[in-house]
């Protein structure tokens, strides 16, 4: 039985349609079209429910059965029983088309899910969102996941079976991260505090929350008009791509310090987290706004 008193997967909860390609390089879930839910207060979608999205489709492709083969996408479950994993690096790129969509009737979206590369101890992993009726591109996302001994809390290895049988249908190259930036002299600070509703399974922040406390923060930040070139309410302008790097964790109850700033690219806006009191970074982000588009 599962915590939700239910032995039914995702996909039979929610009768979601999860199917795989043929030569099982890539699976595929449809999702219904955003809900009220996901969108922020001037109309905007919410760009963290979007990265929750995106992580209930990985969840489910990785976790749940797929209608061809019975088995989850990659025998990912099997691979990651021993282990933990966590957040290290991603990245969501949205299109004009995405934004389009999302002002006018919804339709279901096609989410695409491979495997882009396997490390030693990470994974890079690949959920794309294709328009459900004409199949435009709407969404580009990309996670690197590290996979993590529960005892020793460091890096485990990922098992050499699973590497040696699934490396063959990556489809990058290599892996991605997103390096830490130095943050700039004059910065716009901003103060929160971590709910338990932030918080993920394992008791962290989970990762989707540093992305509403940075929108929070640019919030403050611009209606302060601290930044150039952007006025008003932050969340009214269209995100056309945010980067995430994850160095650290916090829990329910500490309080993090939000700064952000910018550099020449005025379209571009920079963010790093840090509980308070401590020096240590624990989330950095960039957003890059589509400043034409407003």
């Amino acid at each position: 039985m599962s915590q939700h008193g239910s032995t039914l997967s995702l996909a039979q909860r929610y009768h979601y349609d999860v199917s795989m390609k043929g030569d099982g390089s890539e699976a595929y879930v449809i999702l219904p079209g955003l809900s009220y839910y996901d969108f922020d207060r001037t109309g905007n979608p919410n760009i963290w429910k979007l990265q929750k999205l995106l992580s209930l489709a990985r969840g489910i492709v990785y976790h749940d059965t797929t209608n061809s083969t019975g088995k989850p996408y990659v025998e990912y479950n099997e691979m990651i029983k021993d282990r933990f994993t966590f957040m290290a690096s991603a990245e969501i790129e949205l299109s004009d088309e995405f934004y389009k969509m999302a002002g006018s009737v919804q339709v279901p979206l096609s989410v695409h899910v491979n495997l882009g590369y396997i490390g030693n101890s990470s994974i890079l992993s690949m959920a794309n969102a294709y328009h459900g009726v004409n199949n435009g591109w709407l969404i580009k996302s990309k996670n690197t996941i590290v996979t993590v001994d529960p005892e020793t809390r460091r890096p485990k290895p990922l098992p050499s079976w699973w590497k040696e049988k699934y490396r063959p249908i990556c489809s990058e190259s290599g892996p991605f991260k997103k390096e830490k930036i130095l943050k700039a002299t004059n910065c716009y600070r901003y103060e929160t505090k971590v709910r338990w509703s932030d918080t993920d399974r394992y008791k962290h922040t989970n990762q989707a929350s540093y992305i509403y406390f940075c929108l929070d923060a640019a919030t403050d930040a611009s209606l302060s008009n601290f930044y150039e070139n952007i006025q008003g309410d932050f969340c009214k302008y269209h995100i056309k791509k945010i980067t995430m790097g994850y160095h650290g964790e916090s829990v329910a109850n500490d309080t993090v310090v939000i700064e952000t700033w910018q550099m020449e690219d005025k379209d571009t806006v920079h963010f790093q987290i840090s509980k308070k009191g401590i020096e240590n970074v624990i989330f950095q982000c960039t957003i890059v706004l589509s400043i034409s588009n407003n």
